[in-house]
């Protein structure tokens, strides 16, 4: 796993992906039922989190039926397609699933 400098934001889960498991450490907001609490939440926010929560080498930021829900990764042994969620992938934009 490449590391990254403190204090820069992790790298982001490329797109229709999220970690679970062991691989998931936690949460920043995250609106399972789809209700907009999360919307107000920014991709900045998430970073943030991920930053101060220890073990937290990636980000899964959902940027369409979630939108502003994150999740906060430790590693990726294991992964699960989301094929009902968009997610933001390390470039600028979206990956469609």
């Amino acid at each position: 796993m490449e590391l990254y400098c403190e204090g820069r934001p992790p790298p982001l889960l490329g797109g229709a992906r999220t970690c679970t498991g062991a691989s998931r450490i936690g949460e920043g907001c995250f609106d399972m039922l789809k209700m907009g609490v999360c919307m107000s939440r920014g991709l900045d926010e998430c970073m943030q989190q991920c930053q101060t929560t220890p073990n937290c080498e990636m980000v899964v930021y959902y940027t369409q039926e979630m939108k502003g829900s994150c999740t906060l990764c430790a590693e990726l042994s294991s992964i699960r397609e989301a094929r009902l969620m968009t997610t933001e992938g390390p470039l600028i934009g979206t990956d469609e699933p």
